[in-house]
C-alpha cells in the first residue's frame, strides 16, 4: 500500500526490516528521486529529541556514517527517517547473505573501524556497536566500490551525556563493555548512564566485532548470546581459533576487549597497528 508522508513516499508492504517497539524500515523515495531510501519508522513518543545533536547529524557526511537525508512525522503518531539504503548489514553478510563484489576482511575491519575514529573525534560514543549496526553500501551498481558504514545513531552519545533520538539498546548481548553492564536489584540489566561512558566501551565492542569477522562469526565470549555478558564481567574470553593462525590479531584483540578499560587501546592505536593491517586477511 503505497503512502506519502511529507516528502517522503514508501510502500507499506516493501519491508526491509523491523527492530522493537514497533520499528520498521521500508524501502521509499524522498522528493520523488529515483534513487531509493530506506525509511525508518519509529513511534514519536518514544523518541527522545535533542535538536542540536540531530542537525550534527544530518550534516554529517563521512563515507562510513551512515547518511541521514531527512526527517518528518504525521498526525498518526509515528516518525519516518529517511536514511542512505545499503545492500545489508555485517550479520547477513557472515550469515552468507550478501550478495556483491567480494569483500576482505581487512576492508570491513579499516572502514568500520575509520567510521569510529570519525566519532570519537567529535567526542561521540557509539555504545552499540554490532554487526546489525555495520552496513554494506555499495554506491553504484556499475562498480565495485563498496563502503562500510555505521548505522543506529539512536545510541551515540556526545560529551553532554544527552542520546541521539532514536535509541535501541537491544540484542548487544556480548556487545557491551564490562562498564556498560549493570544488573539491578531483581534481575533483569539495565545501561549505566552514559555520562560516565568513555570512549573506551567501543573499543571493546570493535575487539568483539574484529574476532567475529576474523573467525566467520564466532564470538570471542562464545555461545550462547545470553552468557556473554557474564564472561565479559568476568573476563572469560577465548581467542583460541586466531591464536594459532593469527597470533598479532589475537594480541590485538585482547587489548581491546580488556575488563579494565584503563587497558585497552584508543582508536588511534589501534589504527597504527601496522603489523596487524599488513595481514593477509
Amino acid at each position: 500500500m503505497a503512502a506519502k508522508v511529507g516528502d517522503l513516499e514508501f510502500d507499506r508492504r516493501q519491508m526491509i526490516g523491523w527492530g522493537p517497539n514497533g520499528t520498521v524500515v521500508l524501502r521509499g523515495r524522498l522528493n520523488g528521486a529515483q534513487q531509493p531510501v530506506a525509511v525508518k519508522r519509529y513511534i514519536t513518543k518514544q523518541l527522545k529529541w535533542n535538536a542540536n545533536e540531530f542537525e550534527l547529524y544530518r550534516k554529517e557526511d563521512h563515507e562510513n556514517i551512515l547518511r541521514l537525508y531527512h526527517v518528518t512525522s504525521d498526525q498518526s503518531g509515528f516518525t519516518y527517517l529517511a536514511l542512505e539504503l545499503c545492500v545489508c548489514n555485517l550479520a547477513d553478510y557472515l550469515a552468507g547473505k550478501y550478495r556483491g563484489p567480494a569483500l576482505s576482511s581487512r576492508n570491513i575491519l579499516l572502514q568500520t573501524t575509520q567510521g569510529v575514529e570519525h566519532l570519537h573525534s567529535l567526542g561521540i560514543v557509539h555504545r552499540a556497536l554490532k554487526p546489525n549496526n555495520v552496513l554494506i553500501s555499495r554506491p553504484n551498481d556499475e562498480c565495485d566500490d563498496i563502503q562500510i558504514k555505521l548505522s543506529d545513531f539512536g545510541v551515540m552519545a556526545n560529551p553532554t551525556g544527552d542520546s541521539w533520538p532514536c535509541g535501541d539498546m537491544d540484542s548487544v548481548e556480548g556487545w557491551l563493555a564490562p562498564e556498560q553492564i549493570k544488573t539491578p536489584v531483581g534481575g533483569g540489566r539495565t545501561m549505566e548512564k552514559i555520562t560516565l561512558l568513555p570512549t573506551s566501551v567501543d573499543i571493546f565492542a570493535l575487539g568483539c566485532l574484529f574476532f567475529c569477522v576474523l573467525t566467520s562469526g564466532q564470538h570471542p565470549f562464545g555461545s550462547p548470546s545470553y552468557f556473554r555478558d557474564q564472561r565479559a564481567l568476568a573476563g572469560n574470553y577465548d581467542l583460541a581459533p586466531l591464536v594459532q593462525q593469527m597470533p598479532v590479531a589475537a594480541i590485538l584483540i585482547e587489548r581491546m576487549i580488556q575488563r579494565d578499560p584503563d587497558y585497552r587501546p584508543s582508536i588511534k592505536d589501534v589504527l597504527a597497528q601496522s603489523k596487524f593491517w599488513s595481514l593477509d586477511i
